[in-house]
């Protein structure tokens, strides 16, 4: 049986301004790609306007590996490219929010996650078992 060796948790940040194309009345909206190594399939992404609270939308990073290169994602997050750079649409409801992201700020964040987690190698920096043990239902399951 093998054991998880425990690693660093690192965070990758890359901070960026999006164009929200589904609404041009709407000034550039700030941006922020986060991805914690620790929950390596995960890229969440926080967004805000002017000096509005932030929103967060959290998606598979394949999700965004993939979308970056050709149209991916069919519900409530599509990622694709275009010639200006890669369209993050995000449906919230009956609302939809295209933005805009700059190709090359998302290529750097995406190769800067696959360096410090490759693809395939994601099991390798998640505990699952510790994430078991977190869940309040555990405990209950495990006395009988």
């Amino acid at each position: 049986m093998s054991q998880l060796t425990p690693m660093r948790s690192q965070l990758i940040i890359a901070s960026t301004e999006m164009l929200l194309i589904s609404d041009a009345s709407i000034p550039a909206v700030d941006a922020e790609f986060r991805y914690y190594t620790d929950d390596p399939l995960a890229v969440r992404l926080m967004l805000s306007i002017d000096q509005n609270p932030a929103v967060c939308w959290t998606f598979g990073r394949d999700l965004l590996l993939i979308g970056a290169q050709m149209p991916s994602g069919n519900g409530d997050v599509q990622v694709y490219p275009t010639h200006d750079g890669v369209i993050v649409e995000l449906h919230a409801g009956d609302v939809v929010a295209k933005l805009l992201a700059f190709g090359p700020d998302l290529t750097e964040f995406l190769r800067r996650t696959t360096t410090a987690v490759p693809m395939g190698s994601e099991h390798l920096h998640y505990d699952i078992d510790a994430e078991l043990r977190g869940l309040p239902l555990y405990d209950t399951l495990h006395e009988a």
